[in-house]
């Protein structure tokens, strides 16, 4: 008599293991590309600020106003005195 367990046996003998995770939390490719787009730009905002830090100050000192772009690694400088052109 064969006595090895089946296939079948031997699946239902495993224990399932699941990642614990947070009720509701997402998973699957799209929850792993928005974990990695924040741990990105964790990383590269710091090193934008580091970048851009003379040019901020000098703004700064003009009152310029300042936009950080996406990820930090952009700056949009403006002179708010332009809101002011035409309104006489």
């Amino acid at each position: 008599m064969n006595m090895q367990p089946t296939t079948s046996d031997q699946t239902a003998s495993r224990p399932v293991h699941h990642a614990a995770r947070e009720p509701g939390q997402a998973t699957g490719p799209q929850s792993r590309r928005n974990r990695l787009m924040t741990w990105l730009a964790g990383k590269t905002r710091p090193a934008g600020d580091c970048l851009f830090r003379a040019d901020d100050a000098l703004a700064t000192a003009r009152g310029w106003q300042i936009t950080s772009g996406r990820f930090g690694l952009s700056r949009v400088y403006r002179d708010p005195r332009f809101e002011t052109r035409g309104q006489r």
